[in-house]
């Protein structure tokens, strides 16, 4: 469902992080959503062909999920999901040096990238002029591949910091109240294999499997450690944890 690709429960996996034959098999159709393995349709009509690693909905897996969503929305809109962005969210807000691939008259300020090398020195792992950005993108994904500057960022940034508007631009994406932010109910709330009550949940440790290994990838993905801070009274016994770095507790679970 269209549920199951917001919450990364589809079945749909990366080919880095599928077993060996998945893995294998998301390398040989192009499955990843690079940015030359074809448009989102096509690479969705083939990832429709391949295996799912569990049935959607039994548990979360990271993955292509967030890329398959770029395509819902051009299914919606008759757009390619690039003009979409383009002209809903990035002409409205300014933000000019955001695109899919480099123009030709920007490659001059396209900085490359490296990667720590096997003698822990650096090694070139993406350059300018040969950089698969700088020319011939034909996959716009929806989880990945947009090239950006801090300034066009920034905007983005404070859009969300007002709640979606900017410059007297509105971004009809995101709820414009506290009534409509109440309304929006955690999405781990509804994740399979999540449940537990609050006597069952007094350590870390005795959380579901789901939500402890969701709890290891955000510590590991933050670099700090994450903990259970208070066990909810309310009829929902929501089970509440708090990031000590960046402070705002986050209701995960619902007995």
């Amino acid at each position: 469902t269209i549920h199951d690709l917001f919450t990364h429960t589809s079945g749909l996996t990366y080919g880095f992080s599928g077993g060996d034959a998945l893995a294998r098999i998301y390398a040989e159709q192009g499955l990843d959503f690079d940015t030359h393995d074809g448009t989102l349709a096509e690479v969705c009509a083939r990832l429709g062909q391949a295996p799912l690693d569990h049935h959607p909905g039994t548990r979360w897996t990271y993955g292509v999920s967030i890329d398959v969503l770029g395509h819902l929305v051009e299914v919606i809109s008759g757009q390619t999901f690039d003009c979409y962005l383009q002209d809903h969210i990035f002409a409205p807000l300014g933000m000019h040096d955001t695109s899919f691939e480099v123009p030709a008259n920007s490659l001059d300020r396209f900085v490359p990238c490296y990667d720590q090398a096997p003698d822990n020195g650096i090694a070139k792992s993406d350059g300018t002029t040969d950089s698969p950005f700088a020319s011939g993108v034909t996959c716009f994904s929806g989880g990945g591949g947009l090239l950006s500057t801090m300034n066009d960022y920034l905007r983005f940034a404070d859009m969300l910091r007002g709640g979606g508007e900017l410059d007297g631009e509105r971004i009809d994406y995101f709820p414009s109240s506290s009534e409509d932010f109440a309304r929006c109910k955690p999405i781990f709330e509804t994740l399979p294999g999540w449940q537990c009550s609050t006597a069952e949940c007094r350590r870390l440790e005795d959380l579901p499997a789901p939500a402890m290994n969701y709890l290891r990838f955000l510590a590991d993905l933050m670099d700090v450690p994450i903990a259970i801070v208070s066990l909810g009274a309310s009829r929902d016994q929501t089970i509440v944890v708090e990031d000590p770095i960046h402070g705002p507790k986050r209701a995960l679970l619902s007995a």
